[in-house]
């Protein structure tokens, strides 16, 4: 099983050069097993580095949020103790019913109240008291507030089933801070309102503060999230606090109870190590993220020595692999481009190899297996050359009798009606043809010769078709001298007269154009007759009741055979647009015939 599985491996690989074999050979037992435990060892040590810096950033998250819920608890107890307060209490009750000096002792006394409340809270911002209609009742550090903010915390404290609610909000100053919203209740009778509590905290103090000397590495966010995924706090985050949302999915990682503490993410392109932990009292969340560019530079630390010992120990693998390579292919080289001259004819070349290997061995064989080619070639040219000769007449004979026939059966059928001027030329023309072609042996005409036997040949035409079509030919004075093959033309013009005109009530226009470019003669056949779909050219080349059928082929292999395959003829027609064939042929002048 084995070996069957080693030969057919052996011969899928022939599909490949033995310079890639051998290149591939070289990878595959030396490079790459150096790579492979290379990159083992990297993922593994970065694997390691992944959950010991995991453990860490998940303890220093944890408490941190510890510190944050006791901060934040610190800030509820003060909301509780205000709501109940006496002073507070009785303030809302009646401050309609107070003097405005009554007033202004009355919150005087307040303000000693709420600042020996908070001697301890180092980054409160501000108090704020409304009654239920939303006039201020209290306010201590007087800061101006977006009115629709406000009321979206109020109407969110009082959907809230703890009666609290917390968020970002900025002054209109630019201060940023963290707000708690409260309602406060009649704590006789619990469903009448009083008014509102606002209590705001110094966004920047209490980050810096809280969890400002916290490192996690370089590129590392620090921040604060609320449940929806909004940015209620920062410290060297890219979020804009209030404003940004984090990723959806990095959202739903966060705040999914089921989810990891500690989490990969990606987003904008970037990797992260994602730690987060949940602040019970507002139900916001404190994420760490670290990127994984920092955990994997330090990996790439303790590899860069790691890579110079495996650079030398490739180095050292490459140049004796380097050896015995050229040994090998240098010599196959010298082979190849033997090969690729004696196949273009090129005889001349000689392999010299003297080696004692096996590749010297087999140049010796090739010389003389070249040898003997060039011997088998010689009498393959005679014979085709024989073979040229007969093929050429046995063309010209199947055209000029096709081409005879269904001349004479077009004069049988005019003779058959009556006896006219027509049929007259008719016979002229074809008596002058006839002379051209069958009785005229050389294979090559001049321009104007061929051109004239044309002009005859239209002229017979014309007793079947009459006036049907017309026959225009266009060429310059200087290329009448020159030769050309015999018949290559009244195929071509037939081909125009059968498509053209067949159930065509309009003449068919026939031009023929020659002319010299880039150094060969370019003859266009050209008509606006009904054309043909060139889908059933094979089946029209196989009518044997056409000239055309059999003339265009003959006409296309005499060019190719006396010319080259850089010689012919193309076809192109199109239903109701007509056909136009050009021809291609080297320029002959009199002096080369």
């Amino acid at each position: 099983m084995v070996r069957k599985a080693i030969l057919f491996l052996s011969k899928r690989t022939r599909v490949l050069t033995i310079r890639r074999r051998l290149f591939f050979a070289f990878l595959i037992t030396s490079i790459i097993p150096v790579l492979l435990i290379s990159y083992y060892s990297k993922t593994k040590y970065e694997g390691s580095l992944e959950v010991k810096l995991s453990s860490y950033s998940n303890q220093v998250v944890n408490e941190v949020t510890k510190n944050l819920n006791d901060k934040l608890m610190q800030y509820e107890t003060l909301s509780e103790d205000i709501i109940i307060n006496d002073e507070v209490q009785t303030g809302l009750k009646n401050f309609d019913d107070m003097s405005d000096l009554h007033k202004s002792s009355f919150l005087g006394e307040l303000s000693n109240i709420v600042v020996s409340e908070i001697y301890n809270l180092k980054d409160l911002q501000n108090i704020h008291i409304r009654l239920p209609d939303g006039r201020t009742f209290y306010d201590l550090r007087y800061e101006n507030y977006d009115d629709s903010q406000i009321e979206h915390i109020i109407n969110e404290a009082e959907k809230s089933s703890k009666n609290q609610f917390w968020t970002y909000i900025d002054t209109k100053r630019g201060m940023e801070g963290l707000i708690l919203g409260r309602q406060i209740n009649n704590k006789e009778n619990l469903n009448e309102n009083l008014g509102y509590l606002l209590i705001v905290i110094d966004e920047p103090v209490f980050a810096k503060t809280v969890y400002g000397n916290i490192d996690l590495g370089s590129g590392s966010q620090l921040f604060i999230a609320d449940d929806e995924g909004l940015v209620v706090s920062d410290w060297k985050s890219e979020y804009e606090k209030g404003t940004d949302f984090l990723d959806r999915n990095l959202t739903s990682k966060i705040t999914t109870n089921s989810q990891s503490d500690t989490f990969e993410a990606t987003f904008d392109g970037e990797k992260y190590l994602v730690t987060r932990a949940h602040i019970r009292t507002p139900n916001w969340y404190f994420v760490g993220m670290i990127p994984f560019e920092y955990i994997n530079s330090e990996s790439r630390e303790v590899f860069k020595g790691l890579l110079i010992a495996i650079s030398i120990t490739i180095a050292i693998s490459v140049s004796i692999s380097l050896l015995i390579f050229l040994s090998i292919i240098k010599p196959m080289q010298q082979l190849v481009l033997f090969a690729q001259r004696v196949s273009i004819g090129d005889f001349k070349a000689n392999l010299s190899d003297n080696s004692k290997d096996e590749m010297g061995k087999l140049s010796v064989s090739i010389n003389r297996m070249v040898s003997q080619l060039k011997k088998l070639i010689l009498k393959t040219e005679e014979d085709q050359k024989i073979k040229r000769n007969t093929e050429l007449k046995m063309l010209q004979a199947q055209i000029n009798p096709h081409f005879l026939f269904n001349t004479l059966n077009s004069f049988k059928w005019v003779a058959m009606l009556s006896r006219n001027k027509t049929l007259q030329n008719g016979l002229e023309a074809l008596s002058v043809l006839l002379r051209n072609t069958i009785i005229h042996k050389d294979n090559l005409l001049t321009i104007k010769e061929e051109v004239d036997n044309l002009y005859h040949y239209g002229t017979i035409q014309k007793v079947r078709y009459g006036d049907s079509f017309s026959l225009h030919i266009d060429m310059e004075k200087d290329l009448e001298q020159y030769y050309i093959l015999k018949f290559i033309l009244q195929p071509i013009v037939e081909n125009s007269i059968i498509h053209g005109t067949e159930e065509d009530i309009n003449k068919t226009e026939i031009n023929v154009q020659m002319k010299i470019i880039n150094e060969k003669l370019h003859i266009v056949v050209n008509d606006n007759g009904q054309g043909f779909d060139m889908g059933a050219l094979k089946q029209e080349k196989e009518d044997t009741k056409k000239l055309s059928g059999i003339g265009i082929d003959n006409v296309n292999e005499r060019i190719k055979m006396n010319y080259g395959t850089e010689y012919g003829l193309t076809v192109h027609s199109e239903v109701g647009k007509g056909t136009t064939t050009t021809i291609v042929l080297p320029v002959l002048r009199q002096k080369e015939r």
